[in-house]
């Protein structure tokens, strides 16, 4: 059976018995294709040609290219990936799963092995009818809300207080771990101390001095409460960042299945060692599992054959699913914003994370990267003349020496005294110089293309300004060496760029006046376009839900500001699961109307079909796009969502959602937005 290209003429089941939510067809094919896998542990690669991960895999081994494209190949596995597309449905799927078929087959295991034989050990160790679902923090209360429209009993353990239900709880002044031989917990108790009776008088003052006594609150594991949980729960869920209290309650049960929903971006901790009977990563990205923080529990598995991988995916076709669910088709729209005149200077010369940062806001923490160091004048100052500072203090300090001594030869000391009067005026004076130099950056020009100068940088070789694009140019073609001293640049830190602040205010009064005139998109930054766009929807639309995403949570702060003057409310998603199932609620009812979102750590796994406006505040990785889209763009929703890339000149400008996305160039042509949705506004009637 073919478990990829999954279609409507593959098989499928009935809907399953105790889950309230009727399942759509593509759900049912692929709860049929996961139940055959786990059936036959068999995945089939009949004739695969050359160009195949599987020839890029075992080629060294190969003597005979013909024999390898004419056999068929069996690859017997306890482990697969859920990898529908994003807003697909694959958390129905899954309890789907675990209802029409609660406990897969226990498979032999592999020791060792060569061409000519194979070592396997069949278990007789019994497996617990349960299985464990491990979800990033943030999906718990999602997956607790899917659970309960079934039947299935489960415990879910999202907070510390959760695992109470496994122990005996009392209270002692004696800390004894493993008590009886039991793993204990000891906490300090809030509510209960103790003071002995007897007290003792302090010489000298008429008040006691009491002896106070620590209560412990101890929690002893109970291991008659463990089993009897596990017999009448089918299913765990398990907030990943509880893994270590879990593994110390479970250490080493053997699961039904183990499932890791958004296996992409959870946090995996070094310490996880959960198999079960089968196993199941969840992420519409799987490729990428290989590259992040679960990559040691991969490795586990697949070992240094992580080509074979898209071997292991179970996945309908993308046609099949949109047909199956109806998902309406998005509204694109691009908008090309100012790349800011800075990084215009420097784009060329700085790596891809870097511009990534550049492109999100985060200008200052970018240029910190390249290992220049940004500041204002003031204290650039204090960084360059550090050294001849505690030169001009050490010379002070041994004049003050050299006078109060009584000398043997005068003639020797009085020159002494007189050296060391020079130095100390030539150390002021390099303080005046430099001192000058900076602040007279506005009136001078940079001696290398005679123009004002465009973000000044000082050497500390001459200390000497040049424009930053004079300077890495001027370093770039002569060896680093310094256009004026030709002393050698060794490190980007024995350069400083200047962040004057007068310069500053007077961008601040640019910006405020570019808000009052007509110009295009292109010539503001992406701070300014978003304003004009949050203003614009908050005036034609009565109850707008948007979803701001960005790589970096700095982005935020900057734009907080722009969100403020167009009177929306707004909140950042992060915190516990509660308080985030709590800001979704809001926004979801309409009482917040922006939700501001990292894309690394919220990008993936929530339902938020209510928003109507998905902004994109720079380009991201397509696999992550696609996350980030699904948020929005996934199965339940009714109409149209509208996404908006914000866009500028260093940016690719390819959209694989659409092949004709609207251009919006100007706040005029922002009606395009609401014309074209304003009959698909969540809540109102057509």
């Amino acid at each position: 059976m073919n478990f990829f290209n999954l279609n409507e003429n593959s098989p499928t089941i009935k809907q399953p018995q105790g889950l309230e939510v009727k399942l759509r067809a593509h759900q049912l094919t692929s709860i049929a294709a996961m139940r055959e896998l786990e059936k036959q542990s068999n995945i089939i690669i009949d004739r695969p040609t050359t160009n195949s991960d599987l020839y890029r895999t075992i080629y060294y081994r190969l003597n005979d290219i013909e024999e390898f494209v004419n056999s068929t190949y069996i690859i017997e596995t306890n482990v697969a990936i859920l990898a529908d597309k994003v807003g697909s449905g694959k958390t129905l799927m899954i309890i789907g799963l675990i209802l029409s078929k609660s406990i897969p087959s226990i498979h032999d295991r592999l020791m060792v092995g060569t061409d000519y034989f194979s070592l396997k050990m069949i278990s007789v160790k019994e497996s617990e009818n349960v299985n464990l679902i491990v979800v990033p923090h943030n999906l718990v209360n999602q997956w607790k809300d899917f659970i309960n429209k079934s039947n299935l009993p489960y415990i879910s353990f999202n907070q510390m207080s959760d695992f109470d239900i496994f122990f005996d709880i009392d209270y002692t002044n004696e800390i004894i771990y493993y008590y009886d031989n039991v793993f204990t917990i000891y906490n300090k108790s809030k509510k209960k101390t103790i003071s002995n009776k007897k007290a003792k008088k302090v010489s000298g003052s008429k008040v006691s001095k009491k002896k106070i006594t620590e209560i412990y609150e101890r929690k002893r594991l109970n291991i008659k409460k463990v089993n009897k949980l596990l017999r009448k729960n089918s299913v765990i869920l398990l907030n990943v960042n509880r893994y270590s209290l879990f593994k110390q309650i479970f250490p080493t049960r053997k699961w039904a299945r183990v499932i890791i929903d958004e296996m992409d971006t959870i946090p995996i901790p070094i310490a996880f060692d959960e198999f079960g009977n089968f196993n199941w990563f969840i992420t519409a990205t799987p490729t990428s599992i290989l590259n992040k923080s679960c990559k040691r529990y991969v490795n586990k598995i697949f070992g240094t054959y992580g080509k074979l991988l898209n071997y292991f995916v179970v996945k309908n076709e993308d046609q099949y699913v949109d047909q199956s669910i109806v998902l309406p088709k998005p509204n694109i729209y691009i908008i090309i914003t100012l790349l800011q005149k800075t990084i215009s200077v420097i784009k060329d010369m700085i790596p891809y994370d870097i511009l990534q940062l550049i492109n999100a806001g985060n200008v200052k923490e970018a240029i910190v990267k390249l290992n220049c160091n940004v500041d204002t004048s003031d204290n650039i100052v204090n960084v360059l003349t550090d050294k001849i500072r505690i030169e001009l203090h050490n010379l002070k300090k041994e004049l003050e020496y050299v006078n109060g001594i009584i000398p043997i030869d005068f003639n020797t000391h009085e020159k002494k005294i007189e050296t060391l009067k020079n130095n100390i005026d030539r150390c002021k004076t390099k303080l005046k110089t430099i001192k000058n130099r900076i602040d007279s950056i506005k009136d001078e020009c940079c001696i290398i293309c005679a123009d004002i100068y465009d973000t000044p940088t000082i050497v500390d070789c001459c200390k000497h300004v040049f424009c930053l694009k004079c300077l890495l140019s001027a370093l770039k073609i002569s060896d680093n060496k310094c256009p004026y001293c030709r002393y050698i640049l060794k490190s980007n830190k024995e350069y400083h760029i200047i962040d004057n602040k007068n310069k500053l205010n007077d961008k601040k009064v640019i910006k405020k006046s570019i808000k009052n005139t007509d110009k295009k998109f292109c010539d503001l930054d992406k701070a300014d376009v978003l304003e004009h766009i949050l203003r614009y929807i908050s005036k034609n639309d009565k109850s707008p839900r948007i979803l701001i995403f960005s790589d970096y949570s700095q982005t935020f702060e900057k734009i907080i500001a722009n969100i403020l003057r167009v009177k929306l409310e707004y909140k950042n998603i992060s915190g516990t699961p509660s308080h985030i199932t709590n800001i979704i609620d809001d926004f979801n009812n309409g009482n917040i109307n922006v939700l501001l979102m990292n894309s690394q750590h919220y990008g993936s796994g929530l339902n938020l079909q209510a928003a109507n406006y998905l902004i994109l505040y720079h380009r991201m990785t397509s696999e992550l796009e696609t996350q980030v889209i699904g948020r929005a763009h996934r199965f339940g929703r009714k109409y149209p969502v509208n996404i908006i890339y914000l866009v500028n000149s260093s940016e690719n400008h390819d959209i694989n959602l659409s092949d004709n996305p609207y251009m919006i160039n100007s706040e005029d042509e922002l009606c395009k937005m609401i014309k074209i949705s304003e009959n698909n506004i969540i809540g109102k009637k057509k």
